[in-house]
This record gives C-alpha cells, sequence and structure tokens, in this order.
C-alpha cells in the first residue's frame, strides 16, 4: 500500500481537498466526546470541529476532507454506514470523560420543566432520580450545557453532558450516571 492509502486499505480516487478529519464540534476549544476521541487517536492530524456529524460527512462526500470521526451511539449512525459513498476505513476505542447530569441549583429538584440532552445519551435517562416534562434534544454535549444555561426558567431545567463541559460552566453535577464508558469510534471516507 502506498502513502495514499487510507487507514483499512481504502484508495481514494482522487485526493481530497483538506487532510483534515472531521467530527461533532464547533470551534478549536469545544468539548465534544468526538473531537476529544479524534484528537487522541489522531494527535497529529488536523481535527476539524462540524456542528453535526451530517454536515462533516457532505465534506466528505464533497471531497473538502479526508474523512470523518463518528461514535459507534450516534443513533443515524447506520445512515452512514448504509451510504454507498461512504466506507469505514479504521475503528478504534475511547474512553469517554464521565456522563453527568448538571444544572445551575446547589440542590435538583425531584420535577423539571425540561431535560436537555444529546441523543446519544438517551438510553441513560431511565435511570435518573427525577422526572421531567419537556426533554429538548441538542446538538451536542456542550449545547446541553449552553442551552441550560441560556433558558430563562434555568431554575426547574437541567442537563445531561460530559465532565469536560460541566467542568467549563458554572454548573453544578448533581449526578454521575456513566463512567470509563469505552466508546467504538469509526473513521468513515470516501468509497
Amino acid at each position: 500500500m502506498d502513502s495514499e492509502s487510507e487507514p483499512g486499505g481504502v484508495e481514494p480516487e482522487e485526493k481530497p481537498t483538506s487532510d483534515a478529519i472531521g467530527t461533532l464540534g464547533e470551534h478549536p476549544g469545544d468539548t465534544t466526546c468526538s473531537l476529544q476521541a479524534a484528537r487522541s487517536w489522531r494527535s497529529d492530524a488536523n481535527v476539524v470541529g462540524y456542528r453535526s456529524f451530517e454536515a462533516a460527512a457532505e465534506d466528505v462526500i464533497q471531497r473538502r476532507l479526508r474523512g470523518f470521526v463518528v461514535p459507534c451511539a450516534y443513533p443515524d449512525l447506520g445512515h452512514f454506514i448504509m451510504d454507498a459513498r461512504l466506507t469505514t476505513a479504521e475503528a478504534f476505542l475511547h474512553v469517554l470523560p464521565p456522563l453527568v447530569l448538571v444544572s445551575t441549583l446547589e440542590i435538583l429538584p425531584k420535577f423539571l420543566a425540561v431535560l436537555y440532552c444529546h441523543p446519544a445519551v438517551v438510553p441513560l435517562l431511565p435511570g435518573l432520580t427525577l422526572e421531567y416534562r419537556e426533554l429538548r434534544l441538542v446538538d451536542s454535549n456542550p449545547h446541553a450545557v449552553t442551552q441550560l444555561l441560556d433558558d430563562p426558567d434555568r431554575e426547574r431545567a437541567a442537563a445531561v453532558t460530559n465532565g469536560l463541559s460541566a467542568d467549563r460552566h458554572p454548573v453544578q453535577v448533581h449526578e454521575v450516571l456513566r463512567r470509563n464508558l469505552v466508546m467504538p469510534f469509526l473513521y468513515m471516507v470516501k468509497v
């Protein structure tokens, strides 16, 4: 295999305009699990954040990116796997930061108006020790925290996020929902 080959032996038909790897995260300091995982997996790579995995995938399909990283817990992963324009070039494991329940309050009430979270963490919600009236799905774990902080009724709201995002914002961690979660990630490229 020559040096132009992708990991996993995929030979690109034409070279992408960027050697960057895309994943979820909007800015270099963003605290998404996907950015952290991609940077850990390929510490020498230029990892670029996107508002959605779909946007990163589209740039791969259009050959503006070499490839993109997506966690296997992403609910719409099957769309990427079944897309005939994409293929999995490599898979890797990464230990995620703790997934936590946060709010702006010292003591969290048992009944909330709103709970913010990314769709990937929805399977953790039945284990919560509280009730909520409305679930608002957001684009990323960092967005769960920023939406909570922007909520005018934030005293009646909470968010599920990762520990990195919780550490960077003025929120109180009330419960650790999952620790030491080993997440499989796929690195996908254009066929």
